[in-house]
């Protein structure tokens, strides 16, 4: 027999889910902030969590310049870094651990979009951050993309006047 929709349909069907970015953005707590040792620089890394199954990492260079970025939302993944851009996917729960991300093929716009408008609340990032990190998942900006002297003046341990005349000495 089957179910007679009438003045209470609305209480026969799963309400769908809806993220409320705002909340979720006052929800985050700073968890963790360390110094990592690479082989050429210390890399400083913050992660912010939620209940709400949120998590952001952030990923600095000594001159506090964001070389990574990465939104996990509800298993959906969201990541830019200088080199290789802009990336999205999802959660792949394994028996293993760490789990697998599986990226897509092309970034998705509407997963971009989710992280983005979550970021804009996310309390305990600083606005210049924020600015930073809503500029790279929207413009995506990659080393191979970058003017040379904007790179090197940006992310470089030198100053560009004094890697000029480094180049200058060396080609003479």
């Amino acid at each position: 027999m089957s179910k007679v929709l009438g003045a209470n349909a609305k209480d026969n069907f799963e309400k769908p889910f809806y993220a409320n970015f705002r909340e979720i953005g006052l929800s985050l707590k700073e968890m963790e902030s360390r110094s990592i040792d690479t082989t050429y620089q210390k890399v400083m890394s913050q992660w912010f969590h939620s209940e709400s199954d949120v998590d952001i990492v952030l990923w600095k260079d000594e001159k506090k310049n964001i070389i990574k970025q990465q939104v996990n939302l509800f298993g959906q993944v969201i990541e830019w870094n200088i080199v290789e851009g802009l990336k999205t996917g999802f959660v792949v729960e394994t028996e293993l651990k760490p789990n697998v991300i599986r990226y897509d093929s092309a970034p998705s716009k509407h997963s971009v979009h989710q992280a983005v408008d979550m970021v804009r609340f996310a309390v305990p990032i600083l606005v210049p951050d924020k600015d930073v990190l809503i500029n790279n998942f929207l413009l995506a900006p990659k080393i191979a993309s970058m003017d040379p002297g904007v790179f090197v003046e940006t992310f470089g341990k030198q100053k560009l006047s004094v890697i000029k005349k480094i180049l200058r000495r060396f080609f003479k």
